[in-house]
């Protein structure tokens, strides 16, 4: 069996590990090549976007309904309405998310505290300036602040601090202790 195929959109010759894996083809892979068939579903998705969300609402209710996983439909649900597969891979793919906003976030507002010049990543938080951050967790709703920074863009009002500053701050009336004598 050839180890290459030849894309049935872009006709290019191709690897099999560039072609996603198909029981439905007698050769085991589907004739579209994986970019090939991303391009494809993100355009019909564009063009049928009401039909495509109504879909996904009646397969996760029927799934939901009948006790599988509401992602893969192939495991009974163990937490809430995924299987542990899915909560695992779900969980992953979370973490990778928050990391990339987190690392985007201080590329923008800065990776050292603009209070005690601390650069530690693992000790850095983003504060608000105005100490409005308590208002504005209600606002957003839970929202992963991360996320709905690099969402709205990096909105100025904010800045990098170390946790101990942030939290000398929200003690101290809004002044980190560290310049309170200056």
């Amino acid at each position: 069996m050839s180890q290459f195929r030849k894309c049935s959109n872009c006709k290019e010759e191709k690897g099999l590990n560039e072609f996603h894996k198909s029981k439905q083809h007698p050769e085991g892979h589907h004739t579209r090549c994986k970019v090939c068939s991303i391009l494809y579903t993100r355009k019909y998705y564009s063009e049928h976007k009401e039909k495509c969300l109504k879909k996904m609402a009646e397969t996760y209710q029927s799934r939901d309904l009948s006790g599988i996983c509401v992602l893969c439909g192939n495991n009974q649900k163990v937490f809430g309405k995924k299987c542990g597969y899915c909560q695992k891979k779900s969980e992953i793919t979370r973490k990778k998310r928050r990391a990339g906003s987190r690392d985007k976030v201080f590329n923008k507002y800065g990776d050292i505290c603009a209070c005690c010049g601390e650069n530690n990543k693992r000790f850095l938080t983003i504060d608000h300036i105005e100490n409005n951050g308590a208002q504005h967790r209600k606002v957003i709703k839970g929202a992963y602040f991360y996320d709905w920074l690099v969402k709205n863009d990096f909105p100025i009002g904010y800045q990098t601090l170390c946790w101990n500053c942030n939290l000398g701050k929200y003690h101290n009336g809004g002044i980190c202790p560290h310049r309170e004598g200056k």
